[in-house]
């Protein structure tokens, strides 16, 4: 779920360090700032579940570059979105107006990120009990990082509401969705079918590809 997650993640990353204008990315920003200050705060809440006192030297190495990477990079794109933000013109609105259906689409596929990375977050033990595969509390936190992040991207583009600037944020999501339907595939076994949330799932990374799908088009 996670590696989905981080090459999804890659693909705006690599268009929007092509991109010529702010509004290309700026949708992303939220997320990227939700996603690691989550999983910064998820690292610490666990931190006797990470390897800090390990004898291989290369997973030593690996942990506190995860923790490193982890306490560095929030305030770092926090203040870069700041600072973009108040160049000359980075506020400027696009003129590209996303249509009905599609704003409610990222609004519908918001609300149920945000919601099951809130409740996962918040109320891991509960949770594990409905959600579609088996986590343990750490695990929880983590996939909340990822779908709240999700969440707070789709409300990004409702509040953007332009097609050509969302494109790249929009890839991003609709790789997300794709990865996660493949994951789902290949750990089909781990899945509980009988479980209502694992339907909801399937039906919100459906939606999800359908919705970013169409808003693919790079500026």
């Amino acid at each position: 779920f996670m590696g989905a997650g981080y090459w999804a993640a890659m693909v705006h990353a690599y268009t929007g360090a092509h991109s010529r204008a702010w509004a290309y990315v700026r949708t992303s920003l939220p997320a990227a700032v939700t996603a690691t200050t989550l999983l910064t705060i998820t690292t610490f809440l666990h931190l006797d579940k990470f390897h800090l006192a390990s004898p291989l030297l290369i997973t030593h190495f690996v942990t506190w570059v995860w923790i490193i990477v982890y306490v560095v990079v929030p305030p770092l794109l926090a203040i870069a979105w700041i600072v973009q933000s108040r160049q000359p013109g980075a506020n400027a609105r696009g003129t590209a107006p996303l249509p009905i259906w599609m704003r409610g689409g990222f609004a519908l596929l918001g609300a149920f990120a945000l919601l099951c990375g809130l409740v996962l977050f918040l109320a891991p033990e509960a949770t594990s009990a409905i959600w579609p595969w088996a986590v343990t509390p750490l695990a929880a936190r983590a996939v909340s990082s990822w779908l709240s992040a999700f969440g707070v991207a789709c409300f990004s583009l409702v509040l953007e509401n332009d097609i050509r600037n969302g494109a790249g944020t929009s890839s991003s999501l609709f790789a997300f969705c794709l990865l996660e339907l493949l994951v789902v595939a290949r750990y089909a076994t781990a899945i509980d079918w009988a479980k209502p949330m694992s339907v909801a799932y399937i039906l919100f990374l459906l939606m999800g590809a359908v919705v970013t799908g169409v808003n693919l088009t790079p500026t």
